[in-house]
Parts: structure tokens; C-alpha cells; sequence
């Protein structure tokens, strides 16, 4: 396979100012099975929206890019978003020293940050019911990983600390007994797999850890799918809408009567 930066550059040409690895794909120990490739591509100036569906078809759907030009780039680390700090520890596989010394600044945590992470574990957890619901097993498990991380990214970014690997994670919530103990269940079976019969009790563990960490109240897991699978024969969409330190599942989704409509499910 021809190398990332070279393939880009072909693509790209001289608009191409850096590729940075981001994300567990930057991270040997926290690659697995179901991880993505997260690629920042840093540009002079953004193609237009075709030429970047064309590089990311001919990427393949395991590769996720995001195209950034370096003001972009250097707005989002000013703005704290957490996605910069991702972007900074990352890898830079290809760039100047203009990418170079944008990425060694050192991005603040700030609300935005805050709200991003907490925001980010309750989409994540819905999009993991879905997908257990559309008969994605190992997509369930990955964003039942993915809500239950962001939340502990949430708690520590409030003590001022970033948390990127899973070993950071890890640490952090070891004083959390059984928050630590199902996050540790969860990775290990992002890495060696796990029945079905075992992912939907598993799923209702981590909404419990995740309700714990963000400290609201939120539908568990099996309750979910219970009704869920009772009224519906297809969910299309599920949104998590938090008011108050309670968390509302909204599911749109076709019913054993055919008609399309809509149920709320409260903690």
C-alpha cells in the first residue's frame, strides 16, 4: 500500500502542509480490532467538498480524515476543543516546521472542552444502543467504549487533567472501583471480542458507570432495548437529551403497526 503521506501528497499536491495521527491509532497499545485510523490533514486552503470525498473513497471506509487548514488548526487549539488536544499528541508523520510549531502549543481546557466530553458520552451511548438494536454487535461495543471514556475524560478535565490513553484512564478511575472494573471489562473485549448473549449486560453496566461519572440520571441499557424491541420493528435514530441532570433517550423508529413515530424513554 502506498505510504499516507505520499498518497496524499500525489492527491493534494502542494496544498498539503502536514498529516498528524491522531487518536488510538497513534497509540500501538490502544489499537485494537475496532479502532479507525484518525488522520489530520493540515492544508494551505480546504477542497472543496467533492475532492475530499474522493480521498476519503480512496482511503477506505477504516480511515477517518479531517481536513484542517492551519489557522483552523491553530483556532481550535486557542478555543481549547478537545479534539486539539488529540491532534497535539498525536503523530506528525509529514509537515514543515510551520505544522511542527503549531502543534507544540499546548491546548487549554475549557468549557467548550468540558461540554464536548459530556456531550460526547451520551451521544455515543445512544448510538451504542442503536447500533445494538440494528444487529452491530461489535459497533455497540465500540461506542459503549467510546460514551464511557469520554465521561471519565469529562471528570478529570474538571481537575484540569487530560486523559488521552487507556492507561491514563485507567489510573484515573482505579480509585473508582467499579466504574475502573467495567471500563477494564469493556477494553478488554474491544481487543479479544465477547458473546452477543454477554454485550447487552454489558451495555447496561456501562450506562450505570456512565451516569455515575457524569452525575445524572440515565436509561439503563437493557430497560431501553426492552421497550425498544417490544414497540419497534426498525429504530432509525436515537438522541440522548439531558435537561437538568436527566438524561431523555428520544428514538424515531417504525412500529409493528407500520407507522413511523416517535418514544421518549425517561431514567
Amino acid at each position: 500500500m502506498e505510504p499516507l503521506p505520499t498518497l496524499l501528497g500525489r492527491l493534494l499536491g502542494e496544498n498539503l502542509l502536514g498529516v498528524v495521527v491522531y487518536g488510538s491509532s497513534s497509540r500501538r497499545e490502544d489499537f485494537t480490532p475496532l479502532s479507525d485510523y484518525n488522520i489530520a490533514v493540515i492544508v494551505r486552503e480546504k477542497p472543496p467538498v467533492e475532492e475530499r470525498a474522493l480521498i476519503m473513497e480512496e482511503l477506505g471506509p477504516d480511515v477517518s480524515l479531517l481536513f484542517l487548514t492551519l489557522d483552523e488548526l491553530n483556532q481550535l487549539i486557542r478555543d481549547g476543543e478537545f479534539i486539539a488536544h488529540e491532534i497535539v499528541r498525536g503523530r506528525l508523520i509529514y509537515g514543515g516546521e510551520e505544522v511542527a510549531s503549531a502543534l507544540s502549543v499546548k491546548p487549554p481546557l475549557t468549557d467548550r472542552s468540558l461540554s464536548y466530553l459530556s456531550r460526547h458520552a451520551l451521544v455515543c451511548y445512544s448510538i451504542s444502543i442503536q447500533n445494538y438494536l440494528s444487529g452491530r454487535p461489535h459497533n455497540a461495543l465500540n461506542y459503549a467504549y467510546k460514551s464511557l471514556r469520554s465521561a471519565a475524560r469529562f471528570v478529570a478535565a474538571r481537575e484540569a487533567k487530560v486523559l488521552l490513553s487507556d492507561d491514563e484512564v485507567i489510573s484515573f478511575l482505579a480509585p473508582r472501583g467499579d466504574v475502573a472494573r467495567v471500563y477494564l471489562k469493556v477494553r478488554e473485549a474491544r481487543f479479544r471480542g465477547m458473546r452477543v448473549a454477554e454485550l447487552l449486560p454489558m451495555l447496561s453496566e456501562v450506562s450505570r458507570a456512565v451516569a455515575s461519572l457524569l452525575e445524572v440520571r440515565l436509561p439503563e441499557a437493557s430497560r431501553v432495548v426492552e421497550i425498544l424491541s417490544r414497540e419497534y420493528v426498525l429504530v432509525a435514530d436515537i438522541k440522548a437529551v439531558e435537561e437538568e441532570g436527566r438524561v431523555e433517550l428520544v428514538a424515531v423508529g417504525v412500529d409493528r403497526n407500520g407507522n413511523t413515530r416517535k418514544a421518549r424513554i425517561s431514567p
